[in-house]
């Protein structure tokens, strides 16, 4: 019998009108394979962008190539997502922003704009914090380490559950239809998308769900994030 669900056990592809820009580089000291787009020229002002939890670089398809007329774009898939390698590994906030530092130094990315979504701008914000002097300038896209709002949000209380959490993801695998509904807390009225994008959506949000590694990846960043989030707001006035 067909496995009706195999388009979502592939690997993840591109969106058309940026694949031609798609890259892997392996970086080097923590061995880690990490995917990417680049695009621009290298003498504009590098522009680094940074996902955010459970998704990956294609978010800023819309916005890659608008964006690469004036800067030299850089935009990954963070360690355990999307077509990145995915360690089974502790994905805590030093680790990711660790492996995104050296991304930087690798590729002799000097002074960039930051440019974070959510988790990506936690990242983001804390590699602006504590090294200050490797950008240039901060952009946070829905989320920072000022913000509360993830921290209320009763969705991702009940994913860091033990068990549970793993139980909710899961359980998608059985209603593909379920899982596209799960993007409408990240989406404004995702249904009025033209239909590629939410034909795009729609594969995506399901090839994660079948992926045992970005699922991993899922629960450990999450869980790793927020006593690590806490502790830096603490902090914050210090910093």
């Amino acid at each position: 019998m067909p496995d009706k669900n195999a388009r979502f056990k592939q690997e993840m592809q591109p969106w058309s009108s940026i694949a031609s820009y798609a890259k892997e580089v392996n970086l080097q000291e923590i061995d880690l394979k990490i995917f990417y787009y680049e695009a621009g020229f290298s003498q504009d002002q590098p522009l680094f962008m940074i996902h955010g939890l459970g998704d990956e670089a294609d978010t800023w398809r819309h916005v890659l190539l608008p964006l690469a007329e004036e800067f030299h774009i850089f935009a990954i898939d963070l360690p355990g997502f999307g077509r990145s390698d995915q360690p089974d590994v502790d994905y805590t906030p030093q680790f990711m922003m660790k492996a995104l530092l050296r991304f930087m130094d690798q590729l002799s990315i000097k002074s960039p704009i930051l440019m974070g979504s959510s988790l990506g701008a936690i990242l983001a914000h804390g590699i602006a914090i504590h090294q200050p002097e490797l950008i240039s300038k901060l952009i946070l896209v829905g989320g920072g380490l000022l913000q509360n709002n993830a921290r209320k949000d009763w969705g991702l209380r009940l994913m860091r559950l033990p068990i549970f959490g793993e139980w909710l993801y899961t359980r998608f695998r059985k209603d593909p239809k379920a899982a596209f509904a799960s993007l409408r807390s990240v989406y404004h009225q995702i249904e009025h998308l033209p239909k590629d994008d939410r034909d795009f959506l729609f594969t995506r949000v399901n090839q994660r769900v079948w992926s045992d590694g970005q699922r991993r990846a899922y629960f450990s960043t999450l869980r790793k994030l927020i006593p690590w989030y806490k502790y830096i707001q603490e902090n914050l006035p210090a910093a």
